[in-house]
């Protein structure tokens, strides 16, 4: 008996051992595909309604941030590497032939790619040509790409319609969803130039949303007041309103990340 237990003891060990380092490194994969793409240094920041009074300002007050908080952010944080506007065109329907697919454009510019990374599986991502001479192309996600061109193939060269306007289709991105998504998931994305989209949806010089990466060595969390007083000054809002000014960082949910990972393989070590 006492030897049937023994061996029972060690088989119900060693089970929970494989189970924790299964679940461990499942837990892993999971958390590395919620960053997969993402630059670790990277930080958006974007404009909601104040809850600080201000200068006269009442709280409540809506503002938008514009082209010239981008240059105003890269003249007075030298820190940052990138600093690049995003614009969110929601929900639109694309249609090429009999196939028509519901996804979310988005205006970037090519400067973006080092913020977020593409997975082209065809053609290519956005250049400063098409950003500077306004061109009508677009990077279409792989969900739109299934069914737009449900025989596959490349569609590059190839003319999708955005609500009333032709783009052509100049790449695919196949980068999956996951639990970080602005304006989207990627593979239900269409891409196109910032400057275009400015034009095209009449936004002036309206900017939805600000990324921007540090320089190697450089933490983004000593920046972030920095970035937000910038645009506070600019702006007439009280640099204390965090909420009226969100600065997302990615470094932060990196750090917690690795913290459980960490917990995890010590988890492991322990029981081992």
């Amino acid at each position: 008996s006492r030897s049937r237990l023994t061996g029972v003891g060690v088989l119900w060990g060693v089970f929970m051992l494989v189970v924790l380092i299964g679940g461990g490194r499942g837990l892993k994969e999971l958390l590395e595909r919620n960053f997969e793409g993402f630059a670790n240094n990277a930080a958006f920041v974007w404009s909601q309604n104040t809850t600080k009074a201000y200068k006269g300002m009442k709280k409540g007050r809506y503002w938008w941030m514009d082209n010239h908080d981008v240059e105003r952010i890269q003249q007075r944080v030298p820190e940052l590497d990138v600093v690049t506007p995003i614009l969110f065109g929601g929900s639109k329907q694309a249609v090429q032939g009999d196939n028509y697919y519901d996804g979310f454009v988005l205006g970037v510019m090519t400067e973006m790619q080092k913020v977020q990374a593409p997975k082209m599986a065809y053609g290519r991502y956005l250049n400063e040509m098409d950003i500077t001479q306004l061109r009508k192309v677009c990077v279409i996600g792989k969900k739109v790409y299934q069914n737009l061109f449900p025989n596959g193939g490349d569609p590059c060269g190839q003319m999708v319609r955005i609500d009333k306007i032709y783009y052509e289709v100049v790449g695919v991105d196949v980068s999956e969803s996951n639990g970080m998504n602005f304006g989207g998931p990627p593979d239900e994305s269409m891409v196109i130039p910032f400057t275009l989209m400015q034009k095209t949806y009449n936004q002036g010089n309206s900017v939805h949303m600000i990324a921007m990466t540090a320089h190697k060595g450089v933490t983004m969390s000593a920046l972030t007041q920095k970035i937000r007083q910038t645009i506070a000054r600019a702006h007439l809002i009280d640099e204390t309103d965090e909420q009226g000014i969100m600065v997302f960082n990615t470094e932060l949910l990196v750090g917690m990340r690795d913290s459980l990972f960490q917990g995890v393989n010590f988890l492991v070590w322990l029981v081992g």
